[in-house]
């Protein structure tokens, strides 16, 4: 692999602006209603923030909680440990949304929070999740 090969690719898809279908408008909405909107990635800092200005949701999100910033990753209890911590959120108050099984929603709930699986291919799988959405329009329905 040539020098630098690597860096420059994170560099490249965090400048990506694409984002799912309703993005923007459920953000909206959500704020609209007062909730407190955070991330929690297995990203790192730097290409979490450019990718979040390319694609316009920055301004949505109160927290941006990395693994670098963490120093665990997703689904490690202790990473969902430093969220609650930093953001001031208990359990009961917060919901954990994701695309990913074991890092994000089996994550948090082990971690005691619930959580909800995205999954807009409606990807087949044999795991009991809390909460399942394909649109991220579903997340209004019943927030």
């Amino acid at each position: 692999m040539p020098e630098g090969f690597g860096e420059d690719f994170i560099r490249q898809c965090s400048t990506c602006a694409a984002t799912f279908p309703h993005a923007h408008e459920v953000l909206t909405e959500l704020a609209r209603r007062g909730y407190l909107l955070h991330i929690l990635t297995n990203g790192f800092r730097d290409s979490q923030h450019r990718k979040l200005e390319a694609s316009r949701l920055a301004p949505f999100f109160t927290e941006v909680i990395t693994t670098d910033c963490a120093g665990c990753a997703k689904p490690d209890a202790a990473m969902f440990a430093h969220a609650l911590q930093r953001t001031g959120a208990s359990p009961a108050e917060s919901l954990m949304i994701g695309d990913s099984l074991e890092a994000d929603v089996l994550g948090a709930q082990r971690a005691g929070l619930d959580a909800v699986y995205f999954n807009p291919t409606r990807e087949r799988h044999h795991v009991t999740v809390q909460y399942e959405i394909s649109d991220l329009r579903q997340l209004l329905e019943w927030l």
